[in-house]
Order: structure tokens, then C-alpha cells, then sequence
């Protein structure tokens, strides 16, 4: 008896381990949408980090919401590579938003204000997260790894989060 549950708990741990590092692999994608109702310079920001074979390639796009001279410093479109094991963190991170309480985040919502959206999975699978303003709140809310998450993948993006909220 003692050497089948020692053997059932060398298998099941096996297993966790090859589902967890099968999740990871099915990982390829991990994005960051911004969108403030109002604000002119950073209105729209995405930041794409994708996974290819040999590369991660992160895509950085900033929109002002006038075409005005003036905001011309928030127009920004950039590319740089970022490593496997910077990647590998961040999927760590991300599945630990599976933790997030769905429920209590919308307590506070509004019309004015930012919406803030992750999203992670494959090409053709994707879970989403999006919440508004996530620096509203946060701790009440159960946002902290959230925004904590937000504000490393602008700074990863190359821009600067203080800008942003």
C-alpha cells in the first residue's frame, strides 16, 4: 500500500507538472489595451508580446486623441525583443490573474475615467481581463496584481506608467 501512494504521488506530480508546463507553451501571446474617455496625449495604448520560435517580439503603440502637433510625443510605434525567461515571468504572472475575484472589481465602475485590459492565450484562444480604472479603488477592489501587472507591461512596452495613469 505505502509504495502505491508513494507512486500515485510521484505520477500526479508528474502530471501538474507537464499540464503546467503545457499551459505555458500554449502561451504565445500576451497583450495590454489602454483607453482613456478624455485624455488627449496616451489616449490609446496597446502593447503586444508575442512569442515566435525564436524570439519574443514586443509591438508598442501609443495614439493621442488629436491629431494636433502639440501631442505628437504620445504617437509612438516601436519594436524591440525582450528574453525567453522575461517572457516566461510574465506568463507567470498572468495566469496568476486567474486569482483575480471577478465580482468585487465591479463595485466601482463609471463613463469617465481609463479601461485597462490584459489578455493572454494562444492565436485562437484568448481569456481577457478588463477593468476600469484599476488605480481607483485598487486594493478594495483586489487589483494590486492587476495594475502591479499593468504598470510592468508598459514599463516593458518602453514607456513610462506615470504617464499613462
Amino acid at each position: 500500500m505505502k509504495k502505491y501512494s508513494v507512486f500515485l504521488l510521484v505520477f500526479l506530480s508528474i502530471t501538474n507538472f507537464s499540464h503546467g508546463q503545457t499551459l505555458n507553451q500554449e502561451i504565445n501571446n500576451i497583450s495590454f489595451r489602454f483607453n482613456h474617455s478624455q485624455r488627449v496625449p496616451f489616449n490609446r495604448v496597446t502593447i503586444d508580446i508575442i512569442k515566435r520560435e525564436k524570439s519574443v517580439v514586443v509591438l508598442t503603440n501609443s495614439e493621442p486623441s488629436s491629431l494636433d502637433k502639440v501631442w505628437k510625443d504620445s504617437r509612438i510605434n516601436k519594436t524591440k525583443t525582450i528574453t525567453n525567461e522575461e517572457y516566461e515571468d510574465l506568463v507567470k504572472e498572468v495566469l496568476n490573474l486567474t486569482k483575480i475575484d471577478l465580482i468585487r472589481p465591479m463595485s466601482l465602475s463609471g463613463y469617465d475615467g481609463y479601461y485597462c485590459s490584459i489578455s493572454f492565450g494562444s492565436s485562437g484562444n484568448k481569456i481577457t481581463y478588463t477593468f476600469w480604472s484599476p488605480t481607483n479603488g485598487t486594493e478594495y477592489r483586489g487589483l494590486t496584481e492587476f495594475l502591479d501587472l499593468c504598470k510592468k507591461l508598459i514599463t516593458i512596452g518602453g514607456l513610462d506608467y506615470e504617464q499613462i495613469f
